[in-house]
């Protein structure tokens, strides 16, 4: 769904990520984040690559899982240790400073699940595979990967409405993410220098790749990458996908 282009805007106020989320995706991604909680056993390791705000971690560590969470942002992180802290699961929940691109850093064949959310759309093809290819090496014997994200529709028209549809919504996901990293506080003073720095940031939009993108072809990444496909699950339009997969 183009509406997870406007995720972005958001990511640079946390408080608010988790809800404008579920407005913009009609609390689609409540419930794919339910389902993946519902498949995790009591009693696994599990990798929350990406994990954001806690939410997801929390739920899985409510199932009796034992979550190592990683993110890049700080802000976050800070957001999730204190929802950790509050639903009193510290001692289930371990998070991390780390980026996707740094899972070689972690133990190999320690985790039963390897989870990934909103996270593989947001990467160049070639580090997809290294995130691929370490989550592989991440998963004890038996492990699951877990993985939800935003899919380019299978249809050519539909994927070219979708297109149509992205665009105008990158560029005003991206001028407001832009506006909120503005300096000055006063409301007339912003709008001015918003003004002053337009051109430079259409300039940019325009010459640098977008930073996220809807998954082609997901299943076929992931078989390619060594795993087996055993459940996947349509949202959105088929514009979210839920997948399941097993080492093959």
């Amino acid at each position: 769904m183009p509406a997870f282009v406007l995720m972005k805007a958001f990511e640079n106020t946390p408080a608010r990520y988790d809800g404008a989320m579920d407005v913009l995706t009609l609390g689609r991604v409540s419930q794919v984040k339910r389902e993946i909680a519902a498949r995790i056993a009591a009693g696994s390791w599990v990798l929350d690559v990406g994990c954001g705000t806690g939410n997801l971690a929390a739920m899985m560590a409510k199932k009796g899982a034992w979550v190592r969470g990683i993110d890049t942002s700080e802000a976050m992180l800070e957001l999730a240790r204190q929802r950790v802290a509050e639903e009193n699961l510290g001692d289930r929940v371990d998070l991390r400073q780390l980026s996707a691109m740094e899972l070689d850093r972690l133990s190999p064949h320690s985790f039963n699940y390897v989870v990934s959310t909103l996270v593989l759309s947001e990467l160049s093809d070639e580090e997809q595979r290294y995130v691929l290819e370490e989550a592989r090496h991440l998963l004890a014997p038996g492990g699951q990967l877990l993985v939800a994200d935003e899919v380019a529709p299978a249809d050519r028209w539909k994927r070219i409405g979708f297109a149509v549809l992205r665009w105008p919504l990158c560029l005003a996901a991206y001028l407001l993410s832009q506006a909120q990293s503005l300096s000055p506080r006063r409301p007339l003073m912003r709008l001015l220098y918003f003004a002053i720095e337009l051109p430079l940031m259409l300039l940019v939009f325009f010459f640098v790749p977008p930073a996220s993108r809807p998954l082609r072809s997901p299943e076929e990444r992931l078989e390619t990458a060594g795993f087996r496909v055993t459940s996947v699950r349509e949202y959105l339009g088929g514009t979210m996908k839920l997948m399941q997969a097993e080492l093959a």
